[in-house]
């Protein structure tokens, strides 16, 4: 018998020997098919797909190895198994899973308000979009330098404080700690309020007026102080319409 017979033929008995080992070792019911001419391998389902190419298979010490790493998988594999039955286990994953989605849709939400993207809709993960939107916006809002009122040109941030807080000083004034009286005469210089628009600005609040100025704040507007948004009160209005109404009254 010549060298390439034999070691055909001890190719042969280790993968005859290697199909008989993966038969036994396999969770019955998970499938054993051949994958190509010259190649053994099989298909795990529905857990996992594996495939072995033994293809170079041609000692004793090799297929010890295969049987080894073969009865390693067949432990694993029933592990696999037997966690995804157990009800407790699918009923945890069920809870982490509904969990995650949650906190996701929490950081959605969280992060449109800051972007003030409105037209995007809520629960497609749009994260990425609306962390770049973010940093958009802020690059637009900054600024780096400030010209005080004499001209000089300001960089640092201890600079625009006392600047800042002087310029909205001059707008608002200061308090007077002593005002004897009113002066009339400032306050008739210029246009005045006619007799019906005074009426009108003391006049009690109208439901109709009411829902107007609710219907015009946008879904993104974070809640209040009470823990409801605008959206809150737009789709129980009927319901809560007589209680706001006393309320603001």
């Amino acid at each position: 018998m010549g060298k390439c017979q034999r070691e055909w033929k001890e190719q042969t008995k280790a993968m005859r020997l290697w199909f008989r080992i993966a038969r036994r070792t396999l969770p019955t019911g998970l499938g054993l098919r051949p994958l190509g001419l010259g190649i053994l391998g099989f298909e795990c389902r529905p857990t996992m797909i594996v495939s072995w190419n033994v293809r170079g298979i041609n000692s004793v010490g090799k297929c010890h190895e295969v049987i080894s790493r073969l009865k390693k998988m067949n432990s694993d594999m029933a592990i696999l198994i037997e966690t995804r039955v157990k009800p407790n286990n699918a009923k945890k994953v069920k809870k982490c899973t509904k969990e995650v989605l949650r906190l996701i849709n929490i950081e959605e939400q969280a992060l449109k308000q800051k972007s003030m993207v409105d037209w995007l809709r809520s629960g497609d993960c749009n994260n990425a979009y609306l962390l770049a939107s973010l940093k958009s916006k802020r690059c637009k809002t900054q600024f780096t330098s400030l010209k005080d009122e004499v001209g000089n040109t300001l960089y640092t941030q201890l600079e625009f404080e006392p600047e800042i807080t002087r310029y909205y000083k001059n707008l608002i004034g200061t308090r007077q700690s002593n005002l004897t009286s009113i002066d009339i005469v400032a306050l008739r210089k210029g246009p005045q309020l006619k007799g019906d628009q005074r009426e009108a600005l003391i006049a009690p609040i109208r439901e109709s007026e009411l829902l107007s100025s609710l219907k015009g704040i946008k879904y993104i507007f974070a809640s209040g102080i009470d823990g409801y948004n605008e959206k809150f009160f737009k789709s129980s209005w009927d319901t809560i319409k007589q209680d706001l109404i006393k309320a603001v009254k």
